[in-house]
């Protein structure tokens, strides 16, 4: 569990606002309007934006806040639940899930890194190889590190603990999706859906697209 000093603070202005219209739009995504200004009196900022979702983060903290619609993206809200039941380093470590009303919840997730690494040849080919190694590791129980599957991504990265995070990764969607029943064409596994722990260890943060 990530230890959060300020969770309680964040979670009480969530409670009082639960009456209150959601005036902070960003597209599809609609923020508390006091939480939006809490969070940034107290030295966090937007460090990124998705189609559904927002992260605020502060240099000064180890997590980081994400707000998502859940009308238009209840499977991340299926992911992030899930991910709190597997012990596994490539997956994000979750805290506190809180649901803001009815479409709107809460996320407190550990800080990550972005993942600057060398694709070689095009991205958008190594998303297709990846949903090919998922859909094939949930049908056939693959070991997470079968030769095969080091065939397909050893054209993408010239580095062995690329390719063996990348492995690994995919054994754990292999196993989300069996365990939620998820067509394979609803992942998103471009490789900005991937970041990276500071000690060197490759995430999956949000497959689904």
């Amino acid at each position: 569990m990530i230890t959060i000093k300020q969770t309680k603070n964040i979670i009480e202005l969530t409670d009082k606002e639960q009456d209150e219209i959601l005036t902070k739009d960003f597209g599809n995504k609609q923020i508390p309007t006091k939480l939006n200004d809490w969070l940034i009196d107290h030295n966090f900022d937007v460090i990124g934006t998705g189609q559904f979702g927002i992260v605020y983060g502060s240099p000064t903290e180890k997590f980081v806040v994400k707000i998502n619609n859940g009308l238009y993206d209840g499977a991340y809200l299926d992911f992030i639940e899930w991910c709190k039941t597997q012990n596994s380093i490539y997956l994000p470590k979750v805290g506190k899930i809180r649901e803001f009303g009815e479409k709107t919840y809460i996320v407190f997730l550990e800080k990550l890194e972005p993942l600057n690494i060398k694709i070689n040849g095009d991205p958008t080919e190594l998303t297709k190889s990846l949903r090919y190694i998922v859909e094939d590791m949930s049908k056939k129980q693959y070991m997470s590190r079968s030769h095969y599957v080091f065939d397909v991504l050893y054209k993408f990265f010239d580095e062995d603990w690329i390719r063996e995070d990348f492995v690994d990764c995919c054994h754990q969607l292999a196993k989300f999706k069996k365990h939620w029943s998820i067509d394979i064409n609803d992942f998103d596994l471009h490789i900005g859906n991937f970041m990276m722990r500071n000690k060197g260890t490759i995430v999956v943060t949000d497959p689904i697209g």
